[in-house]
């Protein structure tokens, strides 16, 4: 079945190679030590409230809103973020590198074939020459061996970024959440470094889901968050193309999947340490 391109991602029919990703530092405004997070849904006020209208609905995880601590590194200017996201031509070169290597098979994305030569979507499998320009969708774990390819390239240190870290940058630099999301288009957009941070995949964090202060367990759904306290489960932010609106536009919405789980539309982008 051919790829039918939608007008937003019409450059995918002849990709031209997309500027390296460049790299921002947060400059938070003088004085700011710490952001607001999270929004107030809890569930043992819904008996009491008398008015539902304007009232936006969370899970347990989003609940409370409280004050958080904005990390030193950004408030001394010691990290920076890549502009956009890690794109399919960039994953290849190093899953090209790492041919023969005792992880290549653990390296391979689970959306690309064998052989690493197309990509498989909604509309069939489409050549990677292709898609070289879309995000790359890749596990968690994926996503860590990159940042250490990445560090022995020029000798700075990346990483995935925490999840507090990624917030920060959706706060202060890229504040957009008009994206790719609720099938505008059944695959990733080409990467631009004013795309924003919503939409074409969610983005990995290195953060551990689990419980914070003020958590309030569902009652409702008891197992939604819980469940998922384990360790394992790492934060990813944002929205991918198949994201309801709803979701993808409540900026306190949290998602989470498994550092392994490789069937997912995620992403990542690095931090750079000084």
């Amino acid at each position: 079945m051919p790829l039918h391109l939608s007008s937003s991602n019409a450059r995918t029919a002849n990709p031209q190679p997309v500027l390296p990703a460049q790299l921002e530092t947060i400059h938070v405004p003088e004085g700011l030590t710490h952001i607001s997070i999270g929004h107030n849904d809890s569930e043992s006020d819904d008996k009491t409230r008398a008015k539902v209208n304007g009232h936006e609905f969370g899970w347990d995880n989003e609940h409370p809103q409280r004050q958080v601590g904005i990390p030193e590194s950004i408030l001394e200017s010691k990290l920076r973020f890549q502009t956009r996201q890690v794109t399919v031509g960039e994953y290849r070169a190093f899953f090209i590198a790492s041919a023969g290597a005792a992880s290549e098979e653990a390296l391979r994305p689970a959306s690309w074939t064998e052989d690493a030569k197309y990509i498989k979507t909604a509309f069939g499998r489409v050549e990677i020459s292709r898609c070289v320009n879309w995000p790359v969708f890749v596990s968690g774990m994926q996503a860590t061996a990159y940042s250490k390819y990445a560090s022995k390239q020029d000798g700075n240190r990346y990483r995935v970024p925490t999840e507090m870290e990624l917030t920060c940058y959706r706060r202060f630099l890229r504040k957009d959440v008009e994206g790719n999301y609720g099938f505008r288009s059944w695959v990733p957009r080409d990467v631009l470094t004013e795309t924003g941070v919503v939409g074409d995949g969610w983005e990995w964090t290195s953060t551990m889901m689990q419980q914070h202060v003020g958590y309030e367990q569902s009652k409702i759904y008891p197992g939604y968050s819980s469940d998922f306290f384990d360790g394992k489960h790492c934060v990813v932010l944002g929205a991918s193309w198949a994201t309801a609106p709803r979701l993808a536009e409540r900026v306190t919405f949290r998602n989470w999947y498994q550092e392994v789980y490789p069937f997912v539309f995620a992403g990542f982008r690095l931090v750079c340490e000084n």
